[in-house]
């Protein structure tokens, strides 16, 4: 008898590396619904070699009882449920999720072949709920005389997809209803009786203004250009550097009756003229 042979006979299908297999060498599998190992059906034997050996997260459940065996990449998802979540039944060791996994089971059961993506189960593994999403396949394993012995299943764990996607989502949604409400603070301010206009940054460019601006200083391009080159007649009038000031320290200035220079047509010469005006900061 070759080697091979007789550590096949000894480990059964728990032969080779891993701990899972470790474990199953060293569980008493008499002491569990599946009864011992030696006299597994060997579509059980065939399929827990299969699970084994799978590099991907997989669990076999075998039975009425449907008793788990998992590899090693699924023991990660058991968290403190392992090591006793081997050789028990899915109902024992996963019962806060029994309502939502009993239907699927019992369709794979019944020969169906069931696949779930980004399904939602809030699971218990370290003494508290946690919600979690998977990508599921659930597949029925014959039992060698023309029936369904168990479940085969392979799965891959998606939240932080999930919540990658739906923080994405919300995003798009907060930047959509801020351009909502841009929009309507937007037409707001262009019908504001009396003058206003947005500046931006040191240089005080010109963001937004109003149409009675423009009835002030005149149709000039004004938008997205620096305040004394849209307005290059209040160059040396002081205006400049009371903007510099409330930019640099948050604090509102209000003018009453100041005189300004300012030409109300491109080119023409600068009138002078008497303004109320208040200069405020604006916060992000």
């Amino acid at each position: 008898m070759t080697p091979d042979i007789v550590a096949d006979e000894i480990h059964g299908p728990f032969a080779g590396p891993g701990e899972a297999r470790a474990l199953g060498r060293a569980l008493d599998w008499a002491a569990t619904p599946l009864g011992p190992a030696e006299a597994w059906p060997e579509s059980l034997r065939t399929t827990a070699q299969t699970v084994l050996a799978t590099a991907f997260p997989a669990i076999v459940l075998w039975g009425p009882e449907l008793v788990q065996l998992y590899n090693d990449a699924y023991r990660a998802l058991m968290g403190g449920k392992h090591p006793r979540g081997f050789g028990q039944p899915t109902r024992e060791c996963w019962p806060e999720v029994w309502h939502l996994t009993r239907p699927t089971y019992e369709r794979v059961l019944a020969g169906e072949t069931v696949t779930v993506e980004d399904a939602l189960y809030p699971v218990d593994r370290f003494g508290y709920l946690e919600d979690l999403y998977f990508s599921m396949s659930f597949s029925p394993v014959p039992d060698g005389r023309g029936g369904v012995g168990g479940v085969l299943v392979l799965l891959f764990e998606r939240s932080g997809e999930v919540a990658e996607r739906r923080h994405a989502a919300e995003v798009e949604r907060l930047l959509r209803e801020r351009e909502v409400e841009r929009s309507r603070l937007e037409y707001v301010f262009r019908q504001a009786p009396t003058f206003l206009a947005v500046f931006r940054g040191p240089e005080h460019v010109f963001e937004l203004v109003n149409d009675a601006y423009y009835e002030l200083a005149g149709r000039r391009a004004s938008v997205g250009r620096p305040l004394l080159e849209a307005l290059p007649e209040l160059r040396g009038q002081g205006f400049d550097a009371i903007l510099d000031g409330v930019l640099a320290t948050g604090e509102p200035c209000v003018g009453r009756e100041v005189p300004v220079r300012l030409a109300r047509t491109p080119g023409a010469p600068p009138e002078e003229r008497f303004l109320d005006f208040t200069y405020k900061a604006l916060a992000e």
